[in-house]
């Protein structure tokens, strides 16, 4: 039997019809196909031979392809009269020819025709021809005066050029952009550049304070300006400090002193410290630092504001007063000093040397006669004879020896005896005044 074969090598756009596969037999041998014919899809299909013939069945596979569609990289858009060409080949490497014509003074719709045999479809490009085309920019500033900037030579729309006048920082200055020739621009671009002058800050004066003071410097200008200072505060020392305005204020820096007054040092020393009957009038030497004026409290409920006061203090009432001094510097801040004085009430007293406890109206008692008695505290009195005997003792400075023997409450015998006396001048003083002495007993 015969072996029949069939090929098809180049696909199909048309429909493929029975009797087309028919002519394709071999050796005269007739038959029929099937399936039926699809000419939408690739499709295997088989060859039954007519009953009565030697042959054997044989396929054959038909390949339907799909249409392509070309695509191009776009080009364009180009100026009026500029030279171009449209390419012969796709992207996909189909080949074929364009129409109409190139017109390179208007925009035009161009039809790509595949070459023939090629089961693909037409294409389109459209090539712009522009008009002369405006640069356009984004707006740049303001900026502060002074501050660096340049101008971008390529437009946003890329348009190339150069501008003028020369860049000027210091003033707003409307520049003319010019195109680069050879470019689809004819026209010329403007851009105005707002330059906003410098602002000095300005602050009113701060301080002076007191070393030690608490206080700010303030974060906005009296004219509106924002910024920071330095160096830190420092609140012990005179410090100028730099105001430094924040990034994108139009601002000059400026510095602002502030001072720092010394705080006083108060201190002071009496004529002396002890005030008895014959020294009872005290000079105060001033010793402060940096002190102007003076708060003097004596400590009597009296007082003064000079700088170098005397002060009479009265002996009436004994014992100890604190002086205080204040002192002032300019701007009011104070320091302390503080000392006591101790007033003593020197007593005077009068012992008589002698005595005559004979019984009659006159100089029959012995004790000392004291200028103020109530200025007299724990008083105690002792007579010795000469051999250190004790013979007579009291405690109350109102009661004195009457001559006779502690003891044995006789009379004592003519001569002379030792007394010693104890007593103090306030009741809160540690001083004790002692005193000895002689008294002749006559009779």
């Amino acid at each position: 039997m015969a072996q029949l074969t069939f090929q098809i090598t180049t696909p199909w756009l048309t429909a493929i019809t029975p009797q087309i596969l028919g002519l394709l037999t071999a050796d005269g041998i007739n038959g029929t196909w099937s399936p039926a014919i699809n000419s939408t899809t690739t499709t295997t299909y088989t060859f039954t031979p007519s009953p009565g013939q030697c042959a054997n069945t044989t396929t054959m596979t038909v390949v339907v392809s799909q249409n392509i569609v070309p695509t191009f990289t776009q080009i364009g858009p180009y100026c009026p009269g500029s030279s171009f060409t449209l390419p012969n080949t796709s992207n996909e490497g189909i080949t074929g020819t364009w129409s109409p014509s190139i017109n390179n003074n208007v925009t035009t719709n161009y039809t790509f025709t595949p070459s023939s045999g090629q089961c693909i479809q037409n294409a389109n490009m459209n090539i712009a021809i522009s008009s002369s085309i405006t640069p356009s920019f984004t707006p740049q500033g303001p900026f502060c005066e002074g501050t660096n900037f340049s101008l971008p030579l390529t437009s946003d729309n890329g348009i190339t050029g150069t501008w003028s006048p020369a860049i000027n920082s210091s003033a707003t200055t409307t520049y003319t952009f010019v195109p680069d020739a050879g470019q689809c621009s004819n026209a010329t671009a403007s851009q105005t550049i707002v330059i906003n002058i410098l602002t000095t800050p300005s602050f009113d004066a701060i301080g002076p304070f007191c070393q030690g003071e608490a206080f700010s410097l303030p974060i906005f200008s009296d004219n509106g300006v924002n910024g920071t200072w330095a160096p830190s505060i420092k609140n012990n020392v005179t410090t100028t400090y730099t105001f430094q305005p924040n990034s994108g204020v139009c601002a000059n820096t400026t510095s602002l002193s502030v001072e720092i007054v010394p705080n006083p040092t108060a201190s002071f020393s009496a004529s002396t410290y002890e005030i008895t009957e014959t020294s009872n009038n005290v000079q105060f030497n001033n010793s402060s630092i940096n002190a102007t004026n003076y708060s003097w409290n004596f400590g009597d409920n009296s007082g003064s504001n000079t700088e170098n006061p005397n002060h009479v203090f009265t002996t009436e009432n004994p014992g100890n007063v604190t002086v205080t001094l204040i002192a002032f510097n300019t701007l009011g801040c104070s320091d302390t000093a503080q000392t006591v004085i101790i007033i003593k009430d020197d007593i005077e007293v009068y012992v008589p040397n002698a005595f005559t406890p004979d019984g009659d109206e006159n100089n029959n008692i012995f004790k000392p006669v004291f200028s103020s008695n109530k200025l007299v505290y724990e008083f105690e009195m002792l007579v010795f004879d000469r051999w250190g005997e004790l013979i007579f003792e009291t405690k109350n400075q109102e009661i004195g020896w009457d001559g006779t023997y502690l003891a044995k409450g006789e009379l004592c015998k003519e001569g002379v005896y030792v007394w010693k006396s104890r007593m103090k001048r306030a009741p809160n003083e540690t001083e004790v005044m002692e005193r000895v002495g002689h008294v002749n007993l006559l009779k």
